[in-house]
Formats: structure tokens, C-alpha cells, sequence
């Protein structure tokens, strides 16, 4: 039964340390001091169970695709008002949530047959720039058209600071009919971004970056496979599309927590998902 994934006590350090790729990027940069490994636990920590299922209006989510690519995803309740997630204990996370036409999590999720899908998320109240992350896996899912039931099992919990957030209030709007206008999941050589989608992008402050950590043979029982999904923002125009190809991005990695998770996810696993989110 899900009850008995109920750790018996206090949040632990989730890791044994960082793995190989967080290592090889901290010290490419040479940072002068590495955030300590127990800031990363293996549970949600009361607050975060009070965040995640009392304060947010979305969620974004990072699952990956049959190929092993990471997709960044954003859930958000049928009303639009917090209240879509639930913890009923400290290592489990429940959402009901309502999906975008054409999001690949659609696809990523029914790959689910009784076997663990690696998820992640991180939780973001754009009004007080508070975040949480955690990452660990979903356990099960109910997909009816576009509504979702999943479970996850947390195992890594994370607060984050507030850098980059851009404060803005939330209303929900209830008349909403999203349509999908361009689906391509794989881009040839010499294909370019659509001329919107490229202004859509240069026209957006906010950003949701997901990664994956597939961990090495000789690695895996010491460094977990994992996703991951993190903020990035500024100001509009922060991210860019490169002329010469139009479907390059370059997106910079401004200073934050120096945990490095993100890059060093790619260093081993050289691929990422980007969603980005247009107030």
C-alpha cells in the first residue's frame, strides 16, 4: 500500500553526494564553496507539503518521452485556484490537474503500466517568489482525456531562493480554450522555428528547464537516475533564438544556488526540455 512509504521520521539528506556531472560543473567554474549535500532531503519537509497543496495555481512537471527526453510540462487545477495538489504524508504528492491540448506529458504518462515513471517539479508563488523543488517518481496515474490523477513518491526535496522570480499577481480565467497549433516532435537539419514562435519566445520573461541524470552503470546504486525541472528568468528577450539556424536557444545560467543541478544533468545527459510561460 502507498500508506506504507510513510518514512517514520524527520526529513534525512536525500544524496550521497553530488553526482558526477553536478561535481564536473562545480568545478569547471571553480565556485568557491559548494552548497552543503543535506540541503537536498529525502521527504517533503512540513512547509513544502503546506506550499505545494496550499499555494499554488500551477505546477510545472518534467517527464520524459519514450526516447528518454526530458519534456517540461506545466499542470494547473480545472478553476484555476490552488488546492489541485494534496500530501497525505510527507512522502507523497497527489494532483489532479487538467492538461494542455497536444502536451507530450499526455504520451509520456500512458507509457505508465505499473512501473515507475522518474518525475519532477517545482512549485512557484510568483506573488512572494517562493519555490520548492522535489523530484522522485510517479507510483500511479488515472488519464481521462485531458484530466490526470498521478501519485508521486518524493524522494528529493529542495527550497530555492527567490533570485530571478519577477513578482506578478494571479487571477484565474475560466473561459479558456487552448488549441494546439504546431506539433513536431522531431525538427529536421535544416528546418527553422515558425517566425511566432520565435517572437513568442523573445517576448518572454519566464522559462521551465527540465533535465534527466542517467546515471552510469557502475554509478547507479550511489548516484540515482533522476529529472529535474527549474525556473529561469529575466527580463524579456532573456532568452534568444540563434539567426543563423532559428532553433537554436541560448539561454543563460545566471547565478543562483550553485548546486548546478541543471548543468550538471546535461553534462551527462546532454539533452533538455524548455516550456515557456507567457503572463
Amino acid at each position: 500500500m502507498l500508506q506504507s512509504l510513510q518514512p517514520p521520521s524527520d526529513p534525512l539528506p536525500a544524496l550521497r553526494g553530488w553526482h558526477p556531472g553536478e561535481q564536473a560543473i562545480q568545478a569547471i567554474i571553480h565556485l568557491p564553496e559548494r552548497v552543503a549535500i543535506t540541503a537536498i532531503v529525502d521527504r517533503l519537509p512540513e512547509q513544502h507539503r503546506i506550499f505545494h497543496t496550499s499555494r499554488l495555481h500551477f505546477l510545472p512537471v518534467t517527464t520524459l518521452d519514450q526516447q528518454g527526453r526530458p519534456w517540461a510540462s506545466i499542470l494547473f487545477s480545472h478553476d484555476g485556484m490552488p488546492g489541485f495538489i494534496s500530501s497525505p504524508t510527507n512522502a507523497l504528492l497527489t494532483v489532479k490537474a487538467r492538461l494542455w491540448p497536444g502536451d507530450p506529458i499526455i504520451q509520456n504518462l500512458s507509457q505508465f503500466h505499473d512501473r515507475k515513471l522518474l518525475f519532477s517539479g517545482i512549485g512557484l508563488e510568483v506573488s512572494t517568489r517562493r519555490r520548492n523543488k522535489f523530484s522522485g517518481y510517479i507510483s500511479n496515474v488515472s488519464l481521462r482525456g485531458l484530466d490526470v490523477d498521478l501519485t508521486s513518491v518524493i524522494t528529493q526535496a529542495l527550497g530555492l531562493c527567490p533570485k530571478y522570480i519577477n513578482i506578478r499577481s494571479i487571477m484565474p480565467f475560466h473561459r479558456t480554450s487552448p488549441r494546439l497549433i504546431y506539433e513536431r516532435f522531431n525538427l529536421e537539419d535544416r528546418e527553422r522555428l515558425p517566425d511566432d514562435v520565435i517572437a513568442f519566445i523573445h517576448a518572454a520573461d519566464t522559462a521551465f528547464l527540465s533535465t534527466s541524470y542517467v546515471a552510469a552503470q557502475e554509478d547507479e546504486n550511489t548516484y540515482l537516475s533522476r529529472v529535474g525541472v527549474n525556473h529561469r528568468g529575466g527580463r524579456p528577450g532573456f532568452v534568444r533564438v540563434r539567426p543563423s539556424d532559428g532553433k537554436t536557444l541560448v539561454l543563460p545560467n545566471y547565478a543562483g544556488n550553485r548546486m548546478m543541478n541543471s548543468l550538471g544533468d546535461i553534462h551527462i545527459t546532454p539533452v533538455a526540455g524548455i516550456v515557456f510561460f507567457f503572463f
